[in-house]
């Protein structure tokens, strides 16, 4: 049986964001999965996911957050947008078949304790069986 997915779920997910060159124009090839201190806006964040699995499928839940220092959402919303093109597709993922992929939701916040960011979380579900049983 295959690994657990959670690590080449994260590499497919990571490499699809760094090879979109609509995305890096704008955040440069800053995708984080831990923010360094002196990050520069605007960035991606692979954030928080969840697991769950039957006999052979893994359903998994991903959160990736865009931040940007734009006054408004307007900047953030175009980020998440090319975020969701990015994903919302079959990714490649070492070990596993790619069943099923979808956009979930996204959320958009105001930075409201004058940190000068916005935020948004775009969420997607992949359903992924091992490549080998």
């Amino acid at each position: 049986m295959a690994n657990h997915p959670a690590l080449p779920l994260q590499k497919a997910i990571f490499d699809a964001l760094l090879a979109d060159t609509a995305l890096n124009a704008v955040i440069d090839g800053r995708v984080y999965d831990h923010v360094p201190p002196d990050a520069v806006y605007p960035y991606v964040v692979i954030g928080e996911d969840s697991f769950s699995r039957d006999l052979w499928q893994h359903e998994c839940f991903v959160m990736i957050q865009g931040f940007t220092s734009q006054n408004g959402l307007t900047g953030v919303k175009r980020l998440a947008n090319l975020i969701q093109v990015i994903l919302d597709v079959e990714l490649q993922v070492e070990g596993y078949l790619t069943q099923e992929w979808s956009f979930e939701e996204s959320r958009f916040y105001k930075d409201e304790e004058g940190d000068n960011f916005q935020m948004a979380e775009v969420n997607f579900r992949y359903l992924l069986d091992p490549d080998t049983y």
